[in-house]
């Protein structure tokens, strides 16, 4: 009828369109709702599940500030909350808000804030490896080749299992010029993940350019028997780099 239409209108369909990533319509009816309330004005009013939300669809449509600053509340809630009862149910909700604020700002090209919230992150959470393969993101992207490895390296200690983290390591290691001990830390990814065959990818590039012709021939090789079509950039580098190594 027309009261739940309504209802459906003003409320749940921002989430519909959320679900269904029609990020502009969403966050437009968060904004709406939040406007009807007075919301924005009045912070303290605003549900967190809505904060959340709009927060989220902001980021989808490129309104990073807008999202930073929903997320920035957030976090801040969620600290007095925990500091308010000792037996919070759910001691890591602040820290999974202090993680995306981290990724906000990091996109946005705030890597200085966005390397302080992962960092304080992971003081209250040692176990959160993907905050050390971001930051090694950001250090790789400014090209600090030492702070990059020491983040990959902490991200490989907290989760030795995941080949992934070896791989990142090992291409870390080769844009750094380490290739000797890239191509070592990616022979072990490829032992860790062997249905992954970027590995053996950067290990031929490694092993070519310690003029190791036999072995990067071999893992080129490889490569291409593994390599998905999805691949087809580096498997056209492969074949070419395969066919100078002839």
């Amino acid at each position: 009828d027309e009261f739940w239409s309504k209802v459906y209108g003003l409320l749940w369909q921002g989430f519909d369109d959320f679900r269904d990533a029609k990020y502009e319509q969403a966050y437009g009816r968060f904004q709406r709702m939040a406007n009807e309330f007075d919301w924005d004005r009045h912070q303290d009013k605003m549900p967190d599940y809505i904060l959340r939300y709009r927060g989220l669809a902001a980021a989808h449509s490129g309104r990073s500030d807008k999202a930073i600053a929903d997320f920035r509340l957030l976090v801040s809630r969620a600290d007095k909350a925990e500091r308010r009862d000792s037996l919070v149910i759910n001691p890591l909700r602040a820290n999974d808000y202090r993680f995306i604020l981290a990724a906000l700002y990091q996109q946005a090209g705030h890597p200085d804030s966005a390397i302080a919230l992962y960092r304080q992150a992971l003081e209250r959470d040692l176990g959160l490896f993907m905050a050390h393969v971001q930051m090694a993101n950001i250090y790789e992207g400014m090209r600090q080749y030492d702070e990059a490895l020491a983040e990959r390296q902490r991200a490989v200690n907290a989760n030795a299992e995941d080949g992934t983290l070896l791989l990142d390591l090992g291409v870390t290691l080769g844009k750094a010029g380490r290739f000797p001990e890239s191509a070592d830390a990616l022979a072990q990814a490829h032992e860790r993940n062997p249905r992954d065959a970027r590995s053996l990818f950067w290990l031929g590039l490694a092993e070519q350019q310690r003029n190791r012709r036999e072995e990067a021939r071999r893992a080129y090789e490889r490569f291409l028997e593994l390599a998905p079509g999805r691949f087809d950039r580096q498997i056209a580098m492969a074949r070419q780099r395969l066919a100078d190594l002839r």
